[in-house]
């Protein structure tokens, strides 16, 4: 699983919570000071491929999360997006924005 959001706080956020939720993944943070190296990922995810895995990035890591997720099998990924962006993945869409009905 990866989550992309649009600030490094928001993804530490993210990554946090989630795991508060569910402590059985497997998970990295990837963002511009330095974790987004691909050797390091595809390490990580040789690493604990019988794992679940989740991944929390900046969109200023899209780049690398795209080439991470073209090494790997597509239709297992399921990528969540904090925000809009174009994309051609399956995606969920969320926000913090309240919805009033």
């Amino acid at each position: 699983m990866i989550i992309l959001s649009p600030l490094k706080q928001y993804a530490e956020q993210n990554l946090k919570r989630f795991n508060d939720h569910d402590n059985s993944y497997k998970s990295l943070l990837i963002d511009s000071d330095g974790t987004r190296d691909i050797d390091k990922l595809n390490r990580f995810a040789t690493q604990n491929c019988k794992e679940k895995m989740l991944f929390s990035a900046t969109y200023k890591s899209v780049d690398i999360i795209s080439e991470f997720i073209h090494s790997f099998s597509e239709k297992h990924t399921l990528v969540i997006i904090d925000e809009l962006l174009k994309t051609d993945f399956k995606i969920l869409f969320m926000s913090a924005t309240p919805a009033y009905l």
